[in-house]
């Protein structure tokens, strides 16, 4: 159902909730309860996101968080609970590991090479 509603169903969308997200997002909650239209790369509100942006970086470096000194890739180390580490490369290699909350039918074929 998922696969078909992406193929059939409007994309952007889709990718809005299931794709990956800008680097950064800048909302008006006030206009825009629901997130939709991101401000983010709008000129108008380049100001409002460097001070935003100098914000939650001040925060981070306050908090020790390991990105703010090049090693963010820290997180990326945190062992897994459960059989979930790669679990992408061993979807793509074949293994179909259950999940709990995806259903056979909604996992796309594996692209042919």
């Amino acid at each position: 159902m998922l696969l078909n509603q992406r193929r059939n169903g409007n994309a952007e969308f889709w990718d809005f909730n299931f794709g990956k997200r800008p680097e950064e997002e800048l909302y008006n909650l006030n206009c825009d309860p629901d997130c939709v239209k991101n401000l983010a790369n709008d000129s108008a509100h380049k100001d409002k996101l460097q001070k935003l942006r100098s914000k939650m970086e001040e925060g981070l470096r306050k908090q020790n968080d390991p990105r703010m000194s090049g090693k963010g890739n820290a997180f990326e180390a945190y062992p897994f609970i459960g059989n979930w580490n790669n679990f992408y490369e061993k979807y793509m290699n074949g293994e179909r590991i259950r999940t709990g909350w995806v259903i056979d039918s909604d996992y796309e074929p594996k692209p042919l090479d």
